[in-house]
């Protein structure tokens, strides 16, 4: 029996594997900063579209968020292949959050591009539902790599989902702005900091 009891030196070198690779996952995501930026910016300006289209009752708005898309799918291919070229090694857990964004990205595009054209959605619920996607997201990511800032922006996502709930249409598009402020540009620009001066707290 005395030969299965794992020796005090495995252990150590097993907790020091693990904390190297928690430690990889938060600088990576700390690196990705600029894509959260990105992201929020395009994001923004599509809403921006939306509301004026909605406001003026201009049908066709919604192709703001199919550029918005492009662009973003674009600009963070692009910015993959710089860190890809720069030697930047992913890790398991890296590779869990991109999974996590990604899944959360295509049911934003399943709900707003299928869920409301065939009324299954109705508008007024759709930046609730979008917003406590990216809150689940946020906190899973902050959960994942013990980052302070994902669980904040997460839960300030799924808090201002709920709160979406209880306010008209014309409230929930300004609300929203708030949100990628304050839960997506802001955050992206702090872990932008941390990534350029190569920092493990993010």
């Amino acid at each position: 029996m005395a030969a299965n009891v794992p020796h005090i030196d495995d252990i150590h070198n097993d907790l020091a594997t693990i904390r190297r690779a928690i430690s990889e996952s938060r600088r990576a995501t700390a690196r990705w900063g600029d894509a959260y930026v990105v992201w929020g910016v395009l994001i923004a300006g599509a809403l921006a579209v939306q509301w004026w289209g909605w406001a003026n009752q201009v049908s066709g708005a919604w192709i703001a968020w199919v550029i918005a898309t492009i662009a973003g799918v674009l600009l963070s291919f692009l910015l993959g292949r710089r860190r890809a070229r720069s030697g930047e090694v992913v890790s398991f857990g890296s590779r869990s959050i991109r999974t996590v964004w990604m899944m959360c990205s295509l049911s934003i595009w399943v709900l707003a591009f299928i869920g409301i054209p065939t009324g299954v959605v109705p508008q007024e619920l759709i930046m609730p539902l979008i917003a406590m996607e990216i809150g689940i997201a946020g906190v899973t990511t902050g959960a994942t790599v013990g980052s302070g800032v994902f669980k904040a922006a997460g839960w300030l996502w799924f808090v201002g989902s709920v709160i979406a709930l209880f306010v008209p249409l014309a409230i929930q598009f300004p609300l929203f702005l708030v949100l990628i402020i304050a839960g997506e540009i802001v955050p992206g620009l702090w872990l932008w900091r941390f990534g350029r001066s190569g920092s493990d707290d993010a």
